[in-house]
């Protein structure tokens, strides 16, 4: 059984391979010259109204809107397929995550979910200022407060990270006996605070220490440290402010009669403020950031 579950899957990622071919590289250029042939022939120029409603209400925001709304349109543009087979990956693997769960690994099976939702899905979403440092003197120019241009970094590649995760924790609870709906939404709230918190807090150290997205050379030591030092850094910044916001609704509920709804509301809330307070710190750090003396 498990043999012909491996095979199906391999034939339907190489069916999915040569399916996304035809829509990337030359075969995608050849079609759009094709259709702006036609349009040249027929004298009526496409019209692309993609998104209208969307860029209305997003662009609603002075300084705010228009650059999540830049963010919004490099995610679909760029990123969008990424971001679909991470959510293939992560509805396939929720099942079997599923079947797995038990007590007595549960805090392994805890780290395995951190580590990949701080270091490998971070480094598949570059939405944020590890993928725009071209755009840093535009934005340094932008009469726009420093904060809302890291907050405006930092919603988009959030969102795009917690609808993947999410879409692992529905599969999750969809597949344990059991488990309220109501459990599944504090679930989304806390993943999507955590996210925020996350990603500015990486941001946050970006902006501090701007490094290359790739190593230089085939063995790039210094590279390969700093990835170690700022990913041990971060992860133990998340862990406690994690681990803070926790004890704090844990103290409330053993020590007050008020029920498990103000517990959960003051650890969110804990979490929430503490992703503001990066966030602020964020604003600083652009401030501070020298545009010439990026590191290429």
């Amino acid at each position: 059984m498990w043999l012909a579950i491996g095979v199906g899957l391999n034939l339907l990622l190489i069916h999915a391979i040569f399916f996304l071919d035809r829509y990337s590289g030359e075969p995608s250029s050849v079609r759009r010259s094709l259709s702006s042939l036609r349009s040249r022939q027929t004298r009526h120029p496409a019209r692309h109204n993609h998104g209208a409603n969307w860029s209305r209400h997003i662009l609603a925001f002075p300084g705010f809107g228009p650059i999540v709304w830049r963010q919004l349109i490099n995610a679909l543009r760029g990123h969008d397929r990424v971001i679909v087979i991470w959510m293939i990956i992560a509805a396939i693997a929720a099942p079997f995550i599923a079947a797995s769960v038990s007590l007595d690994k549960v805090g392994m099976q805890l780290g395995i979910g951190f580590f990949v939702a701080t270091y490998i899905l971070p480094k598949a979403l570059n939405l944020d200022f590890r993928n725009d440092l071209n755009m840093m003197e535009i934005y340094k120019a932008l009469p726009v407060p420093p904060w809302q241009i890291c907050a405006g970094q930092i919603v988009v590649v959030a969102l795009a990270a917690s609808l993947i995760e999410l879409t692992a924790i529905s599969g999750i609870f969809l597949a344990a006996n059991g488990v309220s709906a109501w459990w599944l939404g504090v679930a989304a709230l806390f993943i999507l605070t955590f996210n925020l918190v996350f990603f500015a807090l990486d941001n946050l150290v970006f902006l501090l220490f701007p490094s290359p997205a790739v190593p230089v050379g085939r063995v790039d030591f210094e590279f390969i440290g700093r990835t170690i030092a700022e990913y041990f850094a971060k992860a133990t910044v998340m862990i406690a402010v994690v681990a803070a916001s926790t004890a704090v609704g844990l103290k409330l509920l053993v020590e007050t009669d008020q029920g498990i709804v103000p517990s959960v509301f003051l650890a969110w809330l804990i979490l929430f403020v503490s992703g503001l307070a990066l966030l602020g710190l964020g604003g600083l750090a652009f401030r501070r950031f020298d545009v010439s003396k990026i590191t290429a």
